[in-house]
């Protein structure tokens, strides 16, 4: 779930290795909560892979080990349990995982055997244990990498990665899978970056971006792609073209709702120079509608891309950094239109968060202050919005001088679950989490 480029930077400035720890409430420095947030327990020594919340309330985190991929499983109204192995993984890199509908996990990663690249996936069996990893891809040439995940209420499935190849450049390849059986891999051409989605009819859609031109006249083309009703995959809409970039600035975020339609947000220049936070949106087989400006004054804000989250019931709600460095928010109600934005931080600052929606609309942000180019955050706040779209009141989950990297948030329905790396010292990074639950609020 959590593939956000927002952490580009961060996750650039940091490489920590070790094993798994214990869960306990920890004494160091930092650790905090307030505003119904559990006291933060240590999961790992390591950066996680990935995080997730199952409709029931099951809460995941997968962590990469030497041996293998490891998982921590917090059920609902219990404790964090005890590491287990998931089968098969024991060379995995990249890891990403979702829960479906039925709160059952699947598990994607990348490894490499011998001259073969492969992406493979795994998911929890109804009665226990996990199915036989399947591989969805295989390259003898080349490298794989920036996998990401996506999977539906029904267990729909669709992964993307990049394939590197000498003297052919970065190519994005998507897979999908139906009823448990994986189709052929598309390729959708060169690519940067991207962020995929996967609506609950099936149908996918993904923003890339790419570079044009060589220093000092490089343009950065960003472009989104949807299905169509047949499932393949359509024409590429170019979003904005921007020249003589040094550093990426118009990636975008894309979200598919469960009627198919595709929202797409991204940065572009208006007519006057500045920069406007554009969002746009098209129903499956349908053109796209107008853009529409939802921040005329949103800054250029190159290592915070935003994001962009479809709930259930139709609704939207786009996150974004203004400005002046606080982070906002709109949501676009189902059969309305996009709603004034709000300011979801008052601190000016902010460099480093993670959002995310459930199905039913409801919203979490997380945010720390500071954490620009590898230097970590201070202080893990975190607000939610309930499925009104009004927000309440901003919580400490650590404290104000608590240094962090990797800020990971994760909701379904109304359960939200944070996960972070606490720097304790230049040797000493563990991976905390706390867990807000639908009936503390």
């Amino acid at each position: 779930m959590f593939t956000r480029l927002s952490r580009l930077l961060i996750t650039l400035s940091v490489v920590c290795a070790g094993a798994v720890g214990a869960t306990t409430a920890s004494s160091d420095v930092g650790v905090s909560a307030t505003g119904g947030w559990d006291r933060p327990v240590k999961l790992a020594r390591v950066v996680v892979g990935d995080v997730d919340v199952a409709p029931n309330g099951d809460m995941a985190v997968v962590i990469p080990r030497a041996a293998g991929v490891v998982l921590r499983e917090r059920p609902s109204g219990g404790a964090w349990g005890t590491p287990t192995a998931v089968p098969g993984t024991q060379k995995a890199r990249e890891l990403r995982a979702a829960y479906d509908g039925d709160s059952l996990l699947s598990v994607a990663w990348l490894e490499r055997r011998g001259t073969a690249r492969r992406v493979l996936t795994s998911h929890e069996l109804p009665g226990g244990g996990w199915s036989t990893p399947e591989v969805v891809a295989v390259r003898r040439v080349g490298w794989f990498s920036e996998l990401q995940l996506t999977v539906n209420i029904h267990g729909d499935a669709a992964v993307g990665w990049v394939w590197r190849r000498e003297g052919v450049g970065f190519r994005l390849l998507i897979a999908q899978s139906s009823a448990g059986v994986w189709g052929a891999v598309a390729r959708l051409g060169e690519v940067a970056m991207f962020e995929l989605a996967l609506g609950d009819d099936g149908h996918a859609a993904v923003v890339m971006n790419r570079f044009e031109g060589k220093d000092p006249s490089v343009t950065e083309i960003v472009t989104v792609v949807r299905q169509r009703p047949s499932g393949e995959w359509g024409p590429a809409r170019v979003l904005v073209r921007i020249p003589d970039v040094t550093f990426y600035v118009g990636m975008g975020s894309v979200a598919v709702d469960g009627a198919g339609t595709t929202t797409v947000v991204w940065r572009g220049q208006s007519a006057d120079g500045d920069w406007q936070l554009l969002a746009a949106r098209g129903r499956v087989g349908h053109r796209w509608e107008a853009p529409v400006a939802l921040d005329p004054r949103a800054g250029a804000v190159h290592e915070s891309p935003p994001q962009v989250k479809a709930a259930s019931d139709g609704s939207v709600t786009a996150f974004w950094i203004h400005r002046d460095r606080s982070l906002r928010a709109a949501r676009h109600q189902a059969g309305g239109d996009w709603a004034h934005q709000v300011v979801v931080t008052r601190e000016i600052g902010t460099y480093v968060w993670d959002a995310d929606v459930d199905p039913s609309g409801r919203a979490v942000a997380i945010w720390a202050e500071r954490g620009w180019f590898g230097e970590p955050g201070a202080g893990l706040r975190a607000r939610l919005m309930n499925r009104r779209g009004t927000w309440g009141a901003v919580a400490n989950i650590t404290l104000p001088n608590a240094r962090l990297y990797y800020p990971k948030v994760a909701m379904g329905h109304g359960d939200a679950l944070a996960v972070w790396q606490h720097v304790v010292d230049s040797d000493t990074s563990p991976t905390r989490a706390s867990v807000h639950l639908a009936g503390s609020r």
